[in-house]
């Protein structure tokens, strides 16, 4: 549209359609930015208002986050312009993929589409067990070595960690097969360092979640086996999944402020051996080993990395009974 304000000078303005985007006045090949625009000059000139056509794109995900850039000022996508969605996954979930009304969308995590259309896209996720990203900052405390036997078979996990390593090692390719209703125990157990509690887990239902129900003789439908050391107080009481009260930094089994500490380390005499469930089913299950401070979360804690702290995972698998 265009009225005069005054002799010699004329004002013009462009109107967008729905589902387009005014883009600039071109004159006489001469590129105008403003979407109102007031010439001055004299002459006879032709004004071209240009519009794009413009999309919306949306994401939506559970059990995660998404991102998208590449939007122009008003939010929405120019035709034939590139979007970026970047799919990231809480702990305990791995992206699986992209679909677009319901059709899967070939490509990772991060996504890089041409816009022609209005879209809606679904990042999707599948669960997986939490672990912990990152490497140790304690040069002090490290898991080197474990075996787990059940009197007859045995376990070897070794090359675990070194200083400052990952606090996450992923052994499941390490397998001990035993037997329901068997009894499992640390035979040997290097671990370099002080003041941490040891806890083993496994996961039971196989749901890639392990609950924190202690369990150390197979019968409470726990998955927490065994740990050296735990208080759900804020002194120093602390004591195994049997009860008994874990010895002092000093050796000491005095019942002072001090008690159970954890002073004295990770090692197989402060870890007591548990019972699997004599109706556990055969088949394949996930043991988790964490080195921590005084938490029944197999999961973890924020400061693991700075505590020296570790999560390793190995395969429990379960035969049929001879």
């Amino acid at each position: 549209t265009g009225g005069g304000e005054s002799e010699g000078a004329i004002a013009i303005s462009a109107t967008a359609n729905e589902g387009y985007r005014f883009v600039n006045w071109t004159c006489n090949g001469e590129e105008i930015s403003s979407s109102t625009y007031t010439d001055n000059s004299e002459g006879n000139k032709t004004y071209t208002a240009n519009f794009v056509k413009v999309y919306n794109v949306t994401a939506t995900a559970e059990n995660g986050n998404v991102t998208i850039t590449g939007q122009n000022a008003e939010g929405t996508f120019d035709e034939n312009s590139t979007a970026t969605l970047t799919a990231t996954p809480n702990n305990g979930y791995l992206f699986t993929n992209w679909t677009l009304n319901g059709s899967v969308v070939e490509g990772g995590a991060t996504l890089e589409v041409t816009v022609t259309a209005d879209a809606e896209y679904v990042a999707n996720f599948e669960k997986t067990y939490c672990t912990y990203s990152g490497n140790s900052t304690n040069a002090g405390r490290y898991l080197n070595s474990f075996t787990l036997t059940d009197g007859t078979n045995q376990v070897a996990v070794s090359n675990i960690q070194t200083a400052q390593s990952a606090v996450y090692v992923d052994k499941t390719t390490s397998v001990l097969t035993t037997y329901p209703g068997a009894t499992l125990s640390f035979s040997e157990l290097n671990w370099t360092g002080l003041w941490m509690h040891g806890y083993v887990f496994i996961d039971y239902n196989n749901d890639k979640e392990f609950n924190g129900t202690d369990n150390n003789n197979g019968t409470t439908g726990g998955e927490l086996v065994t740990y050296s050391a735990y208080t759900s107080s804020d002194g120093y009481t602390f004591k195994d999944i049997n009860g008994n009260l874990t010895p002092d930094s000093d050796g000491s089994s005095s019942n002072d402020s001090q008690e159970g500490d954890g002073g004295n380390g990770v090692s197989v005499s402060s870890i007591p051996s548990w019972t699997l469930p004599a109706d556990l089913a055969p088949g394949n299950y996930r043991l988790r080993f964490n080195i921590v401070w005084n938490t029944k979360d197999a999961c973890g804690y924020a400061d693991m990395a700075t505590n020296g702290g570790t999560m390793v995972d190995i395969t429990l698998t379960i035969a049929s009974m001879p």
